[in-house]
C-alpha cells in the first residue's frame, strides 16, 4: 500500500477525521514532511517504472527518511534521486555529482570514503 510505504498512514489515522480529514488550501494543515510523504504516496500509487525524486525527503527526520528509503528500495523500479544530504543516497548503485557544470560519476569515491 503506497500510504504505508511513504510512511504517512499513521499520521493520517491520528487526524481527527482520519482519511476524511481536511488538509486546508495547498495542504496548509500539514507539516512539510507530511506533504512530502503524501505526494510520495500519490506517486507510488501509480506504480511507476521510473521514479524521479528531487529532495523528496528533505523535511523528514533521519529515522523516517531511512524507513521511506528502505521501503522504496524494495520496489521494482528505477529511482533517480536528487539530494544534498549524503544519507539520502547512501544505498544508490550509481552516484553522480554536478562538478563545474558537468555530471561526474563519483560512485567509487563516495563508496570508498564512506565505507559503503
Amino acid at each position: 500500500m503506497s500510504i504505508t510505504l511513504a510512511g504517512i498512514h499513521q499520521d493520517i489515522t491520528q487526524m481527527n477525521m482520519g482519511y476524511n480529514s481536511l488538509v486546508g488550501d495547498m495542504g496548509s494543515a500539514l507539516s512539510g514532511g507530511q506533504k512530502q510523504r503524501l505526494l510520495l504516496a500519490r506517486a507510488l500509487y501509480r506504480q511507476p517504472k521510473i521514479l524521479l525524486l528531487d529532495e523528496a525527503t528533505s523535511h523528514l527526520d533521519a529515522a523516517l527518511e531511512h524507513y521511506v528509503n528502505q521501503a522504496i528500495q524494495q520496489l521494482d523500479m528505477t529511482r533517480i534521486v536528487i539530494a544534498h544530504r549524503q544519507e539520502t543516497i547512501l544505498d544508490a548503485d550509481i552516484i553522480y555529482a554536478l562538478q563545474e557544470g558537468k555530471l561526474t560519476d563519483v560512485t567509487q569515491e563516495y563508496k570508498t570514503s564512506f565505507g559503503v
